[in-house]
C-alpha cells in the first residue's frame, strides 16, 4: 500500500493505492467500490463510471476507498506540489458534478490579500456544459502566477480546457463581483485569464456571449457570500443573453471588409466601421450601458474578441481634436490613410455613443493611446459594454464584418430576466 504523506505534517491519506496493472483496473471498475484519481489527465471518477472501464494504466491511476481518502489524496497531492492545477471531478459520474463543491487546499493560509488575511477555497459548481466558480478575490492582468488570484486563475483555465466540444455552440461568459473602477467586462473574463487568447480559441470558434453581472455577486451554491463569481458554458447561439436585456436599436453597420495592414486589428476595424457608419438609428447614448452583437468572417471570434470589441466601440464613439491628433497621424502611417480624414472620422460630432468619457477632466485617457515607438491601441471607454455576442459563420473571402450596437439594462442583482436560465 502506498502512503502520501503531506509535507511537514504527520497527517496520511490512508487507503490510497497505485493500480498497478490494466486487468486490475477492471477489476475495480466492474466491482464499482471506492475511486479512481488520474493525476496525469486531471481527473478522479467514480469506480463505477463506465470511463474507467476503458482506462490503462500508462498514465498512473490511484484507487481509493472512501470520498475523505479521495479528498486527502487530493489535499496533500496540492500541499507536496504547489504548482500543481487541481484535479477535478469526472462531469459525468463525480457525486456532486451538478452541485456545489469547495476545492480543497487552493488557496494557502499566508495568500490573503492583507495581513493576516486567509482566502477561503473557491467554490465550484458545474453541468454538463460547463461551470461556475466563486472566490474571494479576483484574478487581475497582473496577479503573479503564485499568489492566491493566480492559483484561482488555474482554476479556471482548467475547467475551460476541460469543456466539452462546442459542436456549434458559442461559449457564454459572465462575471459578477469586485474589479477595478472602468475595468471591462472581457478582460476580467477573457485576457485576465490567458493574455494570449489562445485558451478559448476551442471553445469559442463559432462565437463568444459575454455579460457583466455587475458588483453584487450572485449566491454561491454553499450559501455563502463571495466576492467574485465566474460563470463559463457552452450555449446554443440562438439563446441570447440572460442577465442583461437588450433595448432599442442605436446604430447598424451593414456588412464591411476589414483591410490587412501593418496596424493592429483594432485600429482597422475602427476604421472600416467608422468610415461605413451611418446616422444614429435613434438617440445617440451619451451615457449609460449598451452591448454589442457583431458577426465576422475570417476572423476567430475568440482570439480577436478584445479587439472586436475595441474597435468596434471606437468606431461608436468620438473624441477631442486635442487628445487624438498625434496618434491619428500615427494612424495615417499604419493605415495608409489621409490624417484629416482620421481626424474627422475621430472627431466628428454625432457620434451614436457620444464622446469618450474620462474619470475626471485631469485624466489623459482618450479614444487612441500611442504605444511603442510606432504602434497606436485603441483604447474606447467599453467599460460601458455590459454585454457583447460575437459569432462567426461562413469563413471564406476577405475579412469582414457586421455589427449592431443597442441600449442595455440589467438587474440590480445581476440575476437576470425572469424565468431564463442561467448558466452554471
Amino acid at each position: 500500500m502506498t502512503t502520501l504523506v503531506r509535507p511537514g505534517s504527520a497527517a496520511r491519506a490512508e487507503g490510497a493505492r497505485k493500480v498497478a496493472s490494466d486487468s486490475e483496473l477492471r477489476e475495480i471498475a466492474a466491482a464499482g467500490a471506492g475511486f479512481i484519481i488520474d493525476p496525469f489527465n486531471r481527473r478522479w471518477h467514480a469506480a463505477a463510471c463506465p470511463r474507467v472501464a476503458v482506462m490503462t494504466v500508462g498514465q498512473a491511476k490511484w484507487h481509493v476507498g472512501t470520498a475523505a481518502a479521495r479528498e486527502a489524496f487530493l489535499e496533500q497531492r496540492l500541499a507536496r506540489y504547489p504548482a500543481a492545477q487541481p484535479v477535478l471531478p469526472c462531469p459525468s459520474c463525480g457525486e456532486d458534478a451538478p452541485g456545489p463543491r469547495a476545492l480543497p487546499g487552493i488557496l494557502s493560509p499566508s495568500a490573503g490579500s492583507g495581513a493576516g488575511a486567509q482566502l477561503r477555497d473557491p467554490c465550484m459548481r458545474r453541468s454538463a456544459s460547463g461551470f461556475g466558480v466563486w472566490a474571494d478575490e479576483y484574478v487581475r492582468n497582473d496577479s503573479a502566477a503564485g499568489s492566491s488570484a493566480g492559483l484561482l486563475r488555474r482554476v479556471i483555465v482548467g475547467e475551460i480546457r476541460s469543456l466539452p466540444a462546442p459542436a456549434g455552440r458559442v461559449l457564454h461568459a459572465s462575471y459578477g463581483g469586485q474589479r477595478r473602477p472602468g475595468t471591462d467586462v472581457e478582460n476580467l473574463l477573457f485576457n485576465n485569464i490567458d493574455q494570449t487568447l489562445a485558451l478559448f480559441g476551442g471553445p469559442g470558434s463559432a462565437g463568444i456571449r459575454f455579460e457583466d453581472l455587475g458588483p453584487a455577486v450572485p449566491p454561491a451554491p454553499d450559501g455563502t457570500p463571495r466576492h467574485s463569481c465566474y460563470r463559463y458554458c457552452l450555449a446554443p447561439r440562438g439563446a441570447g443573453f440572460t442577465a442583461v436585456q437588450q433595448g432599442p436599436l442605436i446604430c447598424r453597420i451593414p456588412e464591411i471588409p476589414v483591410l490587412d495592414g501593418p496596424a493592429r486589428l483594432a485600429a482597422r476595424i475602427w476604421l472600416a466601421a467608422r468610415r461605413a457608419r451611418p446616422q444614429p438609428a435613434g438617440v445617440p447614448a451619451e451615457h449609460g450601458s449598451f452591448l454589442l452583437k457583431v458577426i465576422v468572417h475570417q476572423l476567430d471570434p475568440a482570439q480577436s474578441i478584445k479587439a472586436i470589441i475595441d474597435g468596434v466601440t471606437a468606431a461608436m464613439q468620438r473624441d477631442d481634436p486635442g487628445r487624438v491628433t498625434e496618434a491619428v497621424s500615427r494612424l495615417s502611417v499604419l493605415l495608409n490613410a489621409d490624417p484629416d480624414e482620421l481626424l474627422a472620422l475621430a472627431t466628428a460630432p454625432g457620434a451614436p455613443l457620444g464622446t469618450r468619457s474620462r474619470p475626471g477632466p485631469a485624466s489623459r485617457q482618450s479614444l487612441f493611446t500611442l504605444d511603442s515607438s510606432a504602434q497606436v491601441r485603441v483604447t474606447p471607454d467599453d467599460d460601458r459594454c455590459i454585454a457583447a455576442e460575437v459569432t462567426t459563420t461562413v469563413n471564406h473571402g476577405p475579412t469582414r464584418l457586421s455589427a449592431e450596437v443597442y441600449t442595455a439594462t440589467r438587474g440590480p442583482d445581476g440575476t437576470g430576466k425572469a424565468g431564463q436560465a442561467q448558466p452554471p
